[in-house]
């Protein structure tokens, strides 16, 4: 990106991992050594190999609550079962998250064997 010279990005992956990109944007346009910002937006992006990445993106931010569903217009195609089996074990979506931590959890977090 600007490592290279460009202003900016278009990026589809943008919409699911903005906070990525950002700090990718601003490492570079600060001439900060942006290889740990890459490497994390990288890894991001590539959960989406081998799946339609509209499709996908749509059905990350309906699991987060962004979207209220993910259709898509033809031509593309909704992900099949098997695809969203996929996205759900890589991004952990059936992962029940608590709305409240308590700070006695953060140590069996950090220390699984301490009860």
């Amino acid at each position: 990106m600007t490592a290279s010279g460009g202003a900016g990005a278009i990026t589809l992956v943008a919409n699911a991992f903005p906070d990525m990109l950002r700090a990718v944007f601003d490492t570079c346009d600060a001439g900060a050594d942006h290889a740990d910002a890459q490497a994390r937006l990288n890894a991001a992006h590539s959960q989406f190999d081998g799946l339609s990445r509209i499709p996908a993106v749509k059905a990350i931010l309906k699991a987060g609550g962004v979207l209220q569903n993910d259709s898509v217009r033809p031509p593309l195609r909704p992900l099949s079962d098997d695809q969203h089996t996929v996205l759900k074990q890589r991004f952990l979506l059936d992962q029940e998250i608590p709305n409240v931590l308590h700070l006695s959890d953060l140590v069996k977090l950090q220390d699984p064997d301490s009860q």
